[in-house]
Formats: C-alpha cells, sequence, structure tokens
C-alpha cells in the first residue's frame, strides 16, 4: 500500500505553530516596554502610574514685618541725646533715615538749617519754631514741656511767604499781642513802614530785611 503525504494538514499545522510565534513575540515586547511602578516612600500614599514624583510648590514667603511708623509733632524739638547729625531736604527725609536705622526711635527735624538728628533715647518735648519731631509709633509718646512759652525776637528779619493771616498794628508790641491771641500763630512780622502785621501758623526760615521786626514762641530747654 503506497504512502499520501498530507499536503493540507502540514499547511494547518504551520500555520498555527507561525500564529503562536506571534502571539509569545507580542507578550515580549509588552513585558519589556512595561514601565516600572515607582518606589513608595514609607509613610507615604503610594503615586499613580504615569504621576511625575516632582517636588510640591513652595509655600508663599511670609509677608514683611510691619514698617516703621512714626507720630509726628509740628514746632516741637524732642528733647533728648543726639545720636546721629545729617543734612536732610525736609522732614520727611529726615524720617526716611530714622527708618532705615534700626536703632532710631526718633528724630528732630531743623527745617531753617535743614539738619536732621537722629535719637536713640527719647526725653520730652519743647515748642521750638524751627522743629519737627517723630517718634515711632511703638515707642511711648513723650510729655510736653512745662516750661514757659516767650517770644524769641529777631530784628531786620522776615518771615517768608503768604502769611496765614495779616492785618494792621501800630507797632512790635501790638502785632505780638496778635500772635499771642491765636493758638495756632507761632511767629509773626511786623513791617514797620506799612504798619502790616504778618502771622504765620508755620514760619519758615527768615531771610534779612530791614524794617521788619519778627517773633516766634518758643520753649526753653528745662
Amino acid at each position: 500500500m503506497g504512502f499520501a503525504f498530507d499536503h493540507a494538514g502540514l499547511w494547518r499545522r504551520g500555520r498555527q505553530f507561525a500564529m503562536l510565534l506571534a502571539l509569545v513575540f507580542a507578550a515580549s515586547a509588552a513585558v519589556a516596554t512595561e514601565k516600572p511602578m515607582p518606589p513608595t516612600i514609607p509613610g507615604s500614599p503610594p503615586k499613580a502610574p504615569g504621576i511625575s514624583n516632582m517636588p510640591s510648590t513652595p509655600s508663599t514667603p511670609a509677608p514683611p514685618s510691619q514698617a516703621r511708623t512714626f507720630q509726628r509733632y509740628s514746632h516741637y524739638d524732642l528733647a533728648a541725646g543726639d545720636e546721629w547729625q545729617s543734612d536732610a531736604w525736609d522732614a520727611p527725609g529726615c524720617e526716611n533715615k530714622c527708618k532705615e536705622n534700626s536703632a532710631c526711635a526718633g528724630f528732630t527735624y531743623d527745617g531753617w538749617n535743614r539738619r536732621c538728628f537722629l535719637k536713640r533715647d527719647l526725653g520730652g518735648i519743647r515748642l521750638n519754631p524751627r522743629a519737627t519731631s517723630g517718634v515711632l509709633s511703638s515707642e511711648r509718646q513723650p510729655v510736653k514741656s512745662g516750661a514757659p512759652v516767650v517770644m524769641k525776637y529777631y530784628n531786620n528779619r522776615a518771615f517768608p511767604g503768604q502769611a496765614d493771616q495779616s492785618q494792621a498794628a501800630k507797632d512790635r508790641d501790638g502785632c505780638e499781642r496778635a500772635c499771642w491771641g491765636i493758638a495756632s500763630c507761632i511767629g509773626f512780622s511786623f513791617h514797620k513802614a506799612e504798619r502790616r502785621c504778618d502771622l504765620f501758623d508755620n514760619p519758615q526760615e527768615y531771610g534779612k530785611q530791614s524794617g521788619v521786626y519778627s517773633g516766634a514762641k518758643e520753649q526753653d530747654a528745662n
């Protein structure tokens, strides 16, 4: 009896073997490309696949400390030791110098001479027409001097600028009395030729002027 070669069966088995090889190759490729799970740190929640372990956003910086603010005293001199002196164009400029110095507790600005006096220790305050003082709001505020207020005279000198009030007066004494009668008046200038009395709530640095007699309220140091 002759042997009959089964071509159809052989072809079917070959096809099945090829399909099996394809399945094995696909599974191997999937294992090779799979990303490992990130290690879990003890005490921390596990990370989901695909989530980066980037550090968290830094917290917002703490706000700066409260600004150094000052209580102002117009026409008052702070009676305390002058630790530092410098030139300054105005009172705000002098205040800024104190703000920038951590040891400074107060200042006095001399507006007639444009000088800034910074103070570590604080005392009382006394009336002075040329002065503007400031004390840190966090410090104990100064007590006003009980010394008598007097009028200091400046002959042949005139306060510049527009007067807060002007009125007629026959002499310097009459002009002075007018200033004493107004609480807000700090200084006066009497113009003899015109018999005019100029009253100032904030007298600026005086200048030379013949025939003009001026005065300003002030307290002497105790």
